[in-house]
């Protein structure tokens, strides 16, 4: 969006280019933290006025807008007409868009990316991203997974088939499932618009409340909307001797979506012959859709049944992740392969827990505990083969690290063909895949008609799936070669006061991290300081050997060695040599706080401004509470006592 659009901050409103950095934003539901960037220059970019008024500047792949009810799709292009009666999702309601002004070129546009709903605030409208499914209004998002594996008969032997008829007579079964879910849920709203208006509150405080359950409810039983899909197709193919990724696979993947999706909209036509079809079915509408005619030419016979009755859902089929639940199920994933035959898994969990161990400790300060996980159909495989050597498996070469991503895209686009709405998939990409190879399994999947896809770059991440094993180093000295500086350095100013002396501490930053540091007398010996206190913050430029000049907007000085004592510079010089040889901050900080002296002396002041660096939730690396004897951690550069894996920590803080 434009640097003058407004989001809503835990702070106020406030426009989007004048809050970069992590913020707290509101999402429409909850607070939630996001980091503001600047993500382009010179973008193409429209004004889009809804019918309440609001408006909104964004680029032209910012906003895709649908039709009323989600028949029409279109990308925001200077060519769109608001004839097609277009709508946006904001919020609680669609709303028609009024007029689309072509703005030209913009020098600078900005985002950020919310985690928990994928929703930001913008100019009072909500908008977000999501691939797997684009839910239209207040529509529910109800999934169902069928299990895919449940269907193969003698799995990994010669005899091995799947049962395409018993799939068929359950699928249909499950759709019949999925509507009476819908009513279910109608039945609970309108017990919760009961409650309300029974409560005392005025009617003017309950109406948005009511107004709201009322329109979940009409759209609820007018498009009686399901999302019924499948789970464990890695494993299915396994089973049946099939390699994941290869022609052959592809072909079965297609088989098996199109037998879903046949059976749903069977079991969908056959409910609206005997209850009624979602209100506002139209065959007519649908004439041009390439999915309905698809159905068409594979089902006469079905099509001719649903254009006379109709069918009891507006749409049927998606595929959702269901990590959690083939986890429970203790098979591969959704659409995905094995992601690995064995690997590790990490459990988030609070470190003050009786019971809980803390194997890891990520990036952002929070607990992890780390256990094996040994894909459960891989010992099914070696109970069944009594061969235990897994380069003889079927899924040898075929997990989700190995697989060419070409077929994997194939293969999406396979069973996209027999989706309503959008299939949630990953492919796994090396740590060093290029952003070029990025964007050309995007506009591959986008050419194949595949609706959403996403990329995992190996060990992005910290938490939740590690793929390598940590070497266990030996114990002895390493080396390494500090990172090349570049000509400029962003920096922070510091200033502090030694022995009725003034100092200015210097602290040059590569990637966010220390990287050298300079302290230096603040008093040019002529009684004019060298760095006015009122800089906080600016770049190291190095301009020639052992020339560094500190920079802002509209001040310049170069940084020499005019200190009181030549032991200030070695602490300095020391300290930058640690820092970019890869010397933890912490580890520097213990060290510099053993040291002799009071709170006052030099070190104890130093230590104070480099701990500002520690990121919240480090380890104080050997030191103990002296209370409990319990972890110590860091929080805003404080020790404080986390406690044992037996008992919470007793409160200590060194800043007491």
């Amino acid at each position: 969006v434009s640097g003058n659009t407004i989001i809503s901050t835990f702070n106020g409103f406030k426009r989007i280019d004048l809050c970069l950095g992590k913020q707290t934003i509101w999402n429409g539901y909850e607070w939630s933290e996001v980091e503001v960037k600047e993500t382009g220059q010179n973008q193409h970019c429209f004004k889009v006025t809804l019918n309440d008024g609001k408006s909104l500047t964004c680029t032209d792949y910012h906003i895709w807008y649908i039709g009323e009810l989600g028949s029409k799709v279109k990308k925001l292009t200077k060519d769109l007409s608001i004839n097609d009666e277009l709508y946006y999702n904001n919020g609680p309601c669609q709303q028609k868009v009024e007029k689309i002004e072509d703005l030209g070129v913009i020098d600078k546009v900005y985002c950020f990316n919310e985690p928990i709903r994928h929703l930001g605030f913008f100019n009072g409208i909500i908008t977000g991203q999501c691939s797997e499914i684009f839910m239209p209004s207040l529509e529910s998002c109800r999934l169902l997974a069928i299990n895919l594996f449940g269907y193969v008969k003698n799995p990994f032997t010669k005899d091995s088939y799947f049962d395409y008829d018993e799939f068929y007579k359950e699928t249909k079964i499950a759709q019949r499932l999925m509507d009476n879910v819908v009513d279910l849920e109608s039945e609970k709203i309108d017990q919760i618009i009961a409650k309300v208006n029974s409560d005392p509150e005025s009617d003017d405080v309950k109406k948005d409340e009511i107004n709201l359950w009322a329109r979940i409810k009409k759209l609820n039983d007018e498009c009686r909307r399901t999302g019924l899909g499948i789970t464990a197709i890695g494993d299915t193919l396994a089973a049946i001797g099939v390699k994941y990724g290869s022609e052959e696979s592809i072909a079965v993947t297609e088989k098996i979506y199109q037998t879903l999706k046949l059976a749903a909209y069977e079991s969908s036509v056959e409910m609206a012959e005997e209850l009624g079809a979602f209100k506002d079915y139209d065959a007519n509408q649908e004439a041009g859709c390439e999915f309905i005619q698809l159905i068409k030419s594979e089902r006469p016979d079905l099509y001719e049944r649903m254009v006379k009755s109709g069918r009891r859902n507006i749409a049927l089929t998606t595929t959702a992740p269901t990590g959690t639940v083939s986890l429970m199920a203790q098979t591969s994933s959704g659409i995905e392969p094995v992601f690995s035959l064995g690997y590790k898994r990490r459990k988030k969990i609070n470190p003050n827990d009786k019971n809980g161990r803390i194997d890891f400790v990520d990036q952002n300060g929070d607990s992890w505990q780390e256990f094996m996980v040994y894909h459960h159909k891989v010992k099914q495989w070696i109970d069944i083969t009594k061969n235990d050597k897994l380069e003889d498996s079927p899924w040898w070469g075929a997990t989700a690290n190995e697989i060419d991503w070409i077929n994997r895209v194939k293969l999406q686009a396979a069973a996209q063909k027999h989706v309503c709405h959008a299939i949630s998939s990953t492919i796994n990409l090396p740590e060093n895949v290029t952003e070029e190879k990025v964007a050309e399994i995007y506009e591959t999947a986008f050419a194949s008609g595949v609706k959403g896809i996403t990329i995992y770059r190996d060990n992005c991440r910290t938490g939740v799936l590690v793929s390598k094993e940590e070497k266990k180093k030996e114990n002895k000295i390493y080396h390494n070669n500090a990172p090349k500086r570049p000509k400029n350095l962003d920096a922070d100013v510091h200033h502090l006061s030694y022995q009725n002396n003034r100092y200015y501490v210097v602290v040059g930053l590569l990637e966010k991290d220390p990287y050298e540091i300079f302290i230096g007398l603040n008093n040019d010996g002529e009684g004019d300081v060298v760095v006015p206190k009122s800089i906080k913050n600016g770049f190291l430029s190095k301009e020639g050997k052992g020339k560094y000049v500190l920079k802002t907007d509209d001040f310049s000085c170069v940084l020499r060695n005019t200190h009181t004592d030549e032991n200030a510079d070695v602490l300095a010089r020391m300290l930058s040599s640690a820092l970019r040889h890869g010397c933890s901050i912490d580890f520097l900080v213990h060290q510099l706080e053993k040291t002799k002296g009071g709170l006052t002396s030099f070190s104890k002041i130093l230590s104070r401004v480099i701990k500002k660096y520690i990121k919240d939730g480090s380890v104080v690396s050997g030191e103990q509470c002296p209370e409990c004897h319990g972890k110590l951690v860091r929080e805003s550069g404080c020790k404080i006592c986390k406690g044992t894996e037996e008992k919470a920590g007793c409160g200590w803080t060194a800043c007491n």
